[in-house]
């Protein structure tokens, strides 16, 4: 998920469902080309423009709010 993303220390090239110390295969780091990376990106930017506009709606409410509350 985008909130492991940060967490990620590597991708695993192999696995193994024994018990107990094992070695596997592994990627240090993230590949560029693996596509969780952009479809994270493309989510990433998707949620930064929804929150900037619901920023931008807050504000305007908040303005029409305060001018309701003046004319009382």
């Amino acid at each position: 998920s985008a909130t492991q993303f940060r967490e990620v220390f590597g991708q695993v090239w192999e696995g193994s469902s024994d018990s107990g110390v094992k070695r596997i295969s592994a990627a240090v780091g993230l590949l560029q080309h693996d596509p969780r990376v952009a479809r994270l990106e493309t989510e990433n930017t998707a949620l930064r423009e929804r929150m900037e506009a619901l920023e931008a709606s807050n504000t305007r409410l908040e303005a029409r709010l305060a001018t309701l509350e003046e004319s009382r």
